[in-house]
Formats: structure tokens, C-alpha cells, sequence
């Protein structure tokens, strides 16, 4: 048990005081000139029950010093997802252009007069989501393809987060000539899939957090084909940190390849073919994009985190709502719970009692 106030307990050195104070107060009924006269004369219960009114005033005003004292007892109270750490790697490949959707679905879509979102914006809009559903949580932004970069630090600037995704430009694949950058303009090229890099990147920002909970969601569509570092000796290597340097890596793959479909690009201006609508013309890719679920795995289980798979859309937004309610740490968070109240009861039972007692049987006539 502690105490709110327990600097008020010290008035308990007063308490004391109050028979003395009390004694000095009070006025005698009659003078006599020697005590002698009261010798021998027989002395009745009121007398003798007298002198614990004033143990029920010394007692009922310490109880009433200790309740405004707070008394309280320590409780633990189990959090979940609160309060951890973050960082989203998030591929930006040539792939995630893709659209996984039948030709049927997609001229649905089309004939309301817009494409369909592919790999890349779902996953943005999901992330947006889930940046937008974050209470005390601090989240970080590595983007990765050919490289891997940090875009944004851990942060609790959710606006900011949000202004990052949305300036984020995905590589559309076109190419002026050989060896130059995307020509719209994209935050990193799409050449490649560096999974390695971005989970160094991504653990970077994390190991010297202080935070109990550290993790790192893993957003690919792709094959490791471009890292510096292997994404298994990373993997590795964050598993077997002590575990306040631990962090726990999510992994997702985006798509199967059952019904992806890429835009065609046009043979003559070396651009995204487009119709008489504007709207991009999709083909089915020459070959299916080469992935690694068997890695991604293996990433999740050397690091204690999970592994999803998402072939499509509806299966992304699944995905991370079944992420969202995964206990990202268990963590006791310290409460006090005040228990003054029996304390204040006891108090003024007794005071209740001593103003009884004095109204009545032991009332004074003089």
C-alpha cells in the first residue's frame, strides 16, 4: 500500500495533542476546596465510559487524517498495442503496379470512369488506415526497390506519416532511355527488390529504442534480388538480440499470380497504353512475377512476428485488420487504486457514535 498525500500523515504526530488541548478546554461543574471530599464516594458507569469518547475523537480524527492521505494499493491492467514502436517497410517495386483482378472485375471498375487501385495504392490506402487508427503508437516509413531509404523517422506526428504516403510516387516502369530514372518523377526506382536492405533500414530505426515493443511490417510483392545484406542473415541477427533490442517483423506477401494483370505499355510511344477514355489498357504479364513466401517465413519465424498472404485485395485490407488485432506486446501498466473510502467510513462511524453518546446517555445537564 503507498499513500497520494503522505506528507498529511505527519499530522498524526498532533493526534496526541487532542486529549491534552480537550482537558485544558473543558470547565469544572463545581469547585471544591479538596479533593479529599470525593474519596471513597462511588464512582458510576457514565464516569467510567466517559473518558472513551475522547479514544473515539483521537481515533476517528487519525482514520480521518489517513483517508486524506489517499491510501492506495498498487494494480497492474493488461495493454495491448499501446504505446510501441513501428516502422512499415514498404516495396515500391515495378511489380506493384500489378492488379490483381479478373479482366471482368476490371472493366467494371473502368466503366465507372477510373482504373483499378493496384498493389501499391492498396497498400497505401490500407497503411493510411491503419497510421489513422494509432492512438500512442510511434511509426516510422522505410520505402525500398532497387534501394531502401528511410522516408519518414518513428514519430507520433500521424499528419506528417499521412503527408509521406501520400507523396509517395511509385515507379511506372517507363524509361527514357536505358540506365535513366522513371520518367514520372517516382520516389525510388523499381528496378529491383532490396528486402535485405529494408529490413536493416527498418531494424536501424528501432534497435536503439526504448521501447518494450518493437516491430517492423514487411510489405513485398517480390523476390530479395538486389540486397546488399542477406535478408536472412538480418533476420538472424535481429532474433538473436537480447530482447530489449528485439524486434518482431511482420512479414506480407501482396498477390499470387492467379489473376494479376499489368498495364500494357504502348510499342510506339514507349508509354502506358491508354484508351479512348483515358483509362490504362491491362495485359496479362508474359510471365508471373517471381516471389519467395518460404523467405518471408522464415523472416517471421526467426523473429517472432507472422506471416500473412494476401492474393488480393480484399485479402490486403483482411490482412491488416487481422494484423491490427494482433497483440503487438502484452505489457502491465501500473495503477494505483485508492482505498481511502473504508478509512473515511470508520471515521465517521466513530464520530457518529461519540455525538450519539453524547447526545444521550453520557449528555451533560451542566
Amino acid at each position: 500500500m503507498g499513500f497520494g498525500n503522505p506528507w498529511l500523515l505527519l499530522l498524526l504526530l498532533l493526534v496526541p495533542l487532542v486529549p491534552v488541548l480537550r482537558g485544558r478546554r473543558r470547565r469544572a461543574a463545581f469547585a471544591l476546596g479538596s479533593a479529599r471530599l470525593l474519596e471513597g464516594l462511588p464512582v458510576g458507569w457514565r464516569a467510567r465510559v466517559e473518558p472513551w469518547l475522547v479514544v473515539l475523537e483521537v481515533a476517528a480524527l487519525a482514520l480521518l487524517i489517513v483517508a486524506l492521505a489517499r491510501p492506495r494499493v498498487e494494480s497492474t491492467e493488461v495493454l495491448t498495442g499501446e504505446g510501441v514502436d513501428i516502422v512499415v517497410a514498404l516495396d515500391m517495386s515495378g511489380s506493384m503496379n500489378a492488379v490483381d483482378r479478373t479482366f471482368d472485375e476490371i472493366r467494371a471498375i473502368q466503366a465507372g470512369g477510373k482504373d483499378p487501385e493496384n498493389r501499391f495504392e492498396v497498400a497505401r490506402e490500407v497503411l493510411k488506415s491503419f497510421v489513422s487508427s494509432r492512438s500512442e503508437d510511434r511509426v516510422g516509413l522505410v520505402v525500398f526497390g532497387e534501394d531502401a531509404y528511410l522516408k519518414f523517422p518513428l514519430t507520433l506526428d500521424y499528419v506528417r506519416i499521412l503527408e509521406a504516403l501520400d507523396g509517395l510516387v511509385q515507379d511506372n516502369g517507363m524509361r527514357r532511355q536505358e540506365g535513366e530514372g522513371c520518367t514520372n518523377g517516382c520516389t525510388i526506382s523499381g528496378a529491383a527488390t532490396a528486402i535485405g536492405d529494408a529490413l536493416g533500414r527498418a531494424y536501424g530505426r528501432l534497435k536503439d529504442s526504448t521501447s518494450k515493443s518493437k516491430n517492423i511490417i514487411l510489405i513485398t510483392d517480390g523476390k530479395n534480388n538486389k540486397s546488399t545484406i542477406d535478408p536472412r542473415t538480418i533476420a538472424k541477427y535481429i532474433g538473436e538480440q537480447p530482447e530489449r533490442r528485439r524486434a518482431r517483423v511482420f512479414t506480407i506477401l501482396v498477390g499470387s499470380g492467379a489473376n494479376t494483370k499489368v498495364p500494357a505499355v504502348d510499342p510506339f510511344r514507349g508509354q502506358v497504353a491508354k484508351d479512348e477514355r483515358g483509362l490504362t489498357v491491362y495485359d496479362t504479364p508474359d510471365q508471373p512475377f517471381p516471389t519467395d513466401p518460404a523467405l518471408l517465413q522464415e523472416i517471421a519465424e526467426q523473429t517472432g512476428g507472422r506471416y500473412f498472404e494476401s492474393y488480393d485485395e480484399a485479402r490486403f485490407r483482411q490482412v491488416f485488420e487481422d494484423l491490427e488485432k494482433t497483440e503487438f506486446e502484452i505489457k502491465t501498466a501500473t495503477r494505483w487504486n485508492d482505498r481511502f473510502q473504508p478509512f473515511l467510513l470508520a471515521a465517521l462511524v466513530l464520530l457518529g457514535l461519540r455525538a450519539v453518546a453524547g447526545w444521550t446517555v453520557l449528555r451533560r445537564t451542566v
